[in-house]
């Protein structure tokens, strides 16, 4: 039987390519920056956040927030993977691949970067450079200035981050973390 390690690297490895896929297909976009968030996004989105991909909306579920936004397409791989329910134009689908492969298209919902405008799930914040979303999440976290749509979300919800290492690369340097008795969120 596979260990849990296993079977992590080897869905990371399947939605990694797909990301892959979907990028060379728009001829455009960030797959390497995806690449680099593969084991982590398969760890929380197939087994540590509280979700149903069939209502991802729904305000008691987990959120992320990628703070490289454009590390977005291996998101959107893992979603279509999974089959997570989205609103392109207003309308609910299951999104699939071939949902995936229009990353980009002027006329998809499948943004080149994380796009709450869309009815794409997750996404409550527009990121793209690096450090974008980290400010964000810390805000929502921490109470300030969260989308009215989530008024119940520190109550339910769990914020997740999604970072890479060259966050903070660009001169954006924050630094967020919670007190030791796992209170009130501090911004440094």
């Amino acid at each position: 039987m596979p260990t849990f390690d296993q079977v992590v690297h080897a869905k990371a490895v399947e939605i990694g390519k797909l990301a892959v896929r979907a990028t060379t297909a728009a001829g455009s976009g960030h797959p390497t920056t995806a690449l680099s968030l593969a084991h982590i996004v398969t760890v929380l989105m197939y087994h540590t956040m509280r979700w149903d991909p069939e209502h991802p909306h729904h305000h008691g579920s987990d959120r992320l927030v990628l703070s490289e936004g454009h590390a977005v397409p291996i998101i959107y791989a893992a979603c279509a993977d999974i089959g997570v329910t989205f609103y392109p134009g207003g309308k609910c689908k299951i999104m699939n691949v071939d949902d995936l492969m229009t990353l980009r298209d002027i006329k998809s919902p499948i943004d080149g970067h994380p796009n709450p405008q869309v009815g794409f799930p997750f996404f409550d914040a527009a990121t793209g450079s690096l450090g974008q979303g980290l400010s964000a999440s810390a805000g929502w976290g921490g109470g300030k200035g969260r989308p009215s749509r989530e008024a119940d979300l520190l109550h339910f919800g769990r914020r997740r981050i999604a970072r890479g290492a060259g966050v903070g690369g660009d001169g954006f340097h924050c630094r967020a973390r919670t007190d030791e008795r796992g209170g009130d969120l501090q911004l440094q």
